[in-house]
């Protein structure tokens, strides 16, 4: 942490006592501190209820040098599976509105000045009301993805990401197609295509891109480095052994966590945090 705090503006989230010795007995850096607050997910943070113990802990964290109490965090993760925009939007702005109720009240006792973050993509892809709010945090905002489109936080024209991949096998009797994407590829996170898991959504080469997942088709398996393909329409017929398809991950994040490096349709290799461009 300390090496990370010289280099950049760093803040941490915190929910409990127990990180705070550590931090007391070693940290030589300023840091940024958010008290990390469950408005309704129950994941992770100090539920938004425990007045006492949040209390309680911005009062440590304000007694120890070089820790600066920040604001107040969330992530409203159950907006995913919300099921329609009207509750989307309750519980994005139920989140917003706990937290500044919060942060009243611990101005109220003296801590003043604190902010509130925000977080999820769905949220923040479908409400309209930001009052209340400082930060933001969706992380598939830039991307999206096969899952995002289907809750409706975005169109599929949104996607900003796909992995292209080598066909190297088709079997007309199956209606599939083999191509090099595998699980070390894709990952392992799935959405429901017409009753079916599917790994990701097929789309055929378009432009300088990839046009709209093709109807019906789904990636059906995967084994460690490639995937089954099954397209039952006409575009079957208009993929030859060599050619690339794009599939549209379902879930962007864990794919390019795979993927490692982006490759932008202007041929520009992007390096992810982990990874090194070449």
């Amino acid at each position: 942490i300390n090496a990370l705090a010289r280099r950049v503006h760093l803040g941490i989230l915190i929910e409990n006592l127990d990180v705070l010795p550590p931090l007391f007995l070693f940290g030589v850096e300023p840091l940024d501190v958010w008290i990390k607050v469950d408005a309704g997910s129950r994941r992770t943070g100090l539920d938004w209820q425990d007045k006492n113990g949040i209390h309680e802990l911005c009062e440590v964290v304000k007694r120890i040098p070089r820790l600066r109490l920040t604001g107040l965090l969330t992530h409203s993760g159950h907006t995913y599976h919300a099921g329609s925009l009207k509750k989307v939007n309750k519980i994005f702005r139920d989140g917003v509105d706990r937290l500044n109720q919060l942060r009243d009240e611990l101005e109220a006792a003296g801590h003043s000045g604190l902010k509130v973050s925000v977080g999820d993509t769905p949220g923040c892809s479908l409400c309209d009301d930001w009052s209340g709010i400082d930060e933001v945090r969706p992380g598939n905002f830039v991307l999206y993805d096969a899952q995002q489109a289907r809750e409706g936080s975005c169109r599929f024209e949104n996607i900003g990401i796909a992995l292209a991949c080598p066909v190297v096998a088709k079997h007309p009797d199956r209606r599939e197609v083999v191509v090099y994407g595998g699980a070390i590829h894709l990952s392992k996170d799935t959405l429901d295509v017409e009753g079916k898991l599917s790994y990701g959504l097929p789309a055929l080469p378009q432009g300088e891109g990839w046009g709209v997942p093709m109807p019906h088709a789904t990636v059906d398996r995967l084994s460690q480095e490639h995937g089954i393909l099954w397209i039952p329409g006409p575009e079957f017929e208009q993929i030859a052994v060599g050619d690339l398809v794009f599939i549209l991950p379902a879930h962007s994040c864990l794919t390019v966590q795979a993927m490692g490096n982006y490759l932008s349709l202007k041929g520009e290799k992007i390096s992810t945090f982990n990874k090194k461009t070449e």
